[in-house]
């Protein structure tokens, strides 16, 4: 339902003004938060830097089977984040191989409000993810609390 707002159209809370994007009520807006690869710092069990689809110039962290691989990064919430939203972190990766094995991810992260005191440290974890037996498919695995949310 379409309202106007200090003359401005606004619809279910949705306001464009000037090229500029305002949210009221309870509107929302989806939206990644990207981790730059370039800006991670490896582990004491590093994953390595390998061709992407295995030949070429692209290159991508690739993860060893046989050893719990480790990547350290931080972010900063952007600022247009609705305080208290749900937030769905993922992991887009892709098999390098045609090896048909299951894939875990794992997130360990702490988190605090501007002047607050971070806290314990909690860990997401993914379902086991099917590689697929394909090499390079784009794949997007969830990761979860110990509750399944």
């Amino acid at each position: 339902m379409a309202q106007y707002l200090n003359g401005l159209k606004t619809i279910n809370g949705v306001e464009l003004n000037e090229g500029i994007l305002h949210m009221s009520g309870n509107a929302t807006v989806w939206d990644d938060l990207r981790i730059s690869g370039s800006a991670a710092r490896l582990g004491s069990t590093a994953p390595t830097l390998s061709a992407f689809l295995g030949a070429g110039n692209i290159k991508a962290l690739t993860f060893d089977v046989a050893q719990h691989d480790e990547v350290h990064f931080e972010v900063q919430m952007p600022h247009d984040y609705k305080q208290g939203t749900a937030i769905y972190p993922h992991v887009h990766w892709a098999p390098t191989t045609a090896d048909a094995g299951n894939v875990v991810w794992q997130l360990d992260y702490t988190w605090a409000s501007h002047s607050g005191t971070f806290g314990a440290a909690a860990t997401l974890t993914s379902d086991a993810t099917a590689a697929g037996g394909t090499a390079w498919v784009h794949k997007m695995t969830e990761l979860k609390d110990g509750s399944g949310n």
